[in-house]
């Protein structure tokens, strides 16, 4: 009787964790997309609230400017944007 009881232990436990294994690997694709999908929406063509010279830290839509100032629409004061080609 103890002999069953071990032998189905054992197994129960190979079962569960092979099942916790096919679970990582799944969640690790769905990380793999959403990076993915990153990358796509990153070569989108940007506004001018990522492509000016100076920009809001929210990147508020319609913000940015040539010169330092404020954001016209949450009122915080723009960043130097450091990705800005002239």
């Amino acid at each position: 009787m103890k002999k069953i009881f071990i032998l189905s232990l054992l197994i129960l436990s190979c079962i569960i964790f092979a099942c916790k294994s096919d679970k990582s690997d799944n969640e690790n694709d769905t990380l793999t997309n959403k990076v993915d999908t990153t990358v796509i929406q990153n070569d989108v063509e940007l506004g001018k609230e990522y492509t000016s010279k100076y920009i809001c830290p929210n990147h508020c839509k319609g913000s940015g400017s040539d010169v330092f100032g404020t954001c016209p629409v949450c009122g915080m004061e723009y960043i130097e944007n450091f990705d800005y080609k002239e």
